[in-house]
């Protein structure tokens, strides 16, 4: 990799939240400019919306960028109990405990996204999406 592109790239694509990241990361730049990067796309519900995943333009919150948002903090070694106790409740409303959490919920198709999330399966509850957050959740020390 070109560290060098790479950089440049950031700076001029990058949204505010991917270059404090890149910052942070590769940079030394503060986990404290991380944070209300992510924030800025935490809505009142407690889940993320406003694209933080640019994969699908939808504003409203999505399981999805709930994980992107999570396994940011994650990767940047980052807790901040507030938003994750947000996060949790977020996830409760929307996750079933008999079938799981879907990707998507069925309100973001009038929203314009990928074509690899133009499937049903996308919609449909799993498993694997909800324990993947429960255990993003359990390492920010809430559950």
């Amino acid at each position: 990799m070109n560290y060098e592109k790479a950089a440049q790239f950031i700076w001029t694509h990058g949204r505010l939240s991917e270059r404090r990241i890149f910052e942070y990361v590769y940079q030394g730049g503060s986990p404290n400019n991380v944070l209300p990067s992510l924030k800025a796309y935490q809505n009142e519900d407690g889940g993320f919306g406003n694209e933080l995943e640019p994969d699908l333009r939808a504003p409203g919150s999505q399981p999805l960028y709930m994980e992107f948002a999570l396994r940011t903090l994650y990767d940047c070694n980052i807790k901040n109990e507030e938003l994750a106790q947000k996060a949790c409740k977020y996830i409760a409303k929307h996750a079933d405990l008999e079938k799981g959490i879907p990707t998507i919920l069925p309100s973001s198709a009038q929203y314009p996204r990928a074509e690899h999330w133009q499937n049903l399966f996308a919609t449909e509850p799993s498993f694997s999406r909800l324990t993947g957050l429960i255990g993003l959740l359990k390492w920010q020390g809430i559950v």
